[in-house]
């Protein structure tokens, strides 16, 4: 049987970006500059379904952020900070961290959110964890180990 490889929305700038090590995809620029850049992988009867990092993000964001409650994401890195203060800030995998266990089926994520004022942030922490948990196992079929809120603000 061939082992098909499906490769789920990647940032692929030039052809040979991606390089197979352990099973597990990189991104060769981020590989060769000390950081991997992981990916999950799914293997079914029809083959190995391969997902990056950043789809698992935008999708822990975006469930993150439908919740009453939460408000906005922290940024992450220094571009996601200017982005948001020129106004230009669609990105919804700011201030979510995934961090693949084992052969990449697992994750753990992370969830540095901004809350509002008066509501009670452990039922709002319950229903976000409750809900980035189910729509990325819904998703993607990777299992969800744990999710972690990390209230960075509250605003009114």
């Amino acid at each position: 049987m061939a082992v098909l490889t499906h490769v789920i929305p990647c940032q692929s700038y030039i052809f040979g970006v991606k390089y197979k090590r352990n099973n597990m995809l990189y991104d060769r620029r981020l590989l060769f500059k000390g950081g991997l850049h992981m990916a999950g992988t799914i293997i079914t009867e029809l083959g190995r379904i391969t997902i990056d990092e950043d789809i698992l993000a935008n999708i822990a964001g975006y469930a993150a952020t439908e919740n009453y409650g939460v408000v906005g994401m922290k940024p992450r890195t220094a571009t996601d900070t200017f982005l948001q203060l020129v106004g230009n800030d669609t990105n919804r995998k700011r201030g979510v961290k995934i961090t693949f266990l084992g052969d990449g089926s697992e994750a753990d994520v992370d969830l540095f959110v901004t809350m509002v004022y008066g509501v009670s942030l452990q039922v709002v922490a319950k229903n976000t964890i409750d809900n980035v948990r189910y729509r990325v196992e819904e998703m993607t079929g990777i299992k969800v180990n744990s999710v972690n809120i990390h209230v960075e603000n509250i605003t009114a």
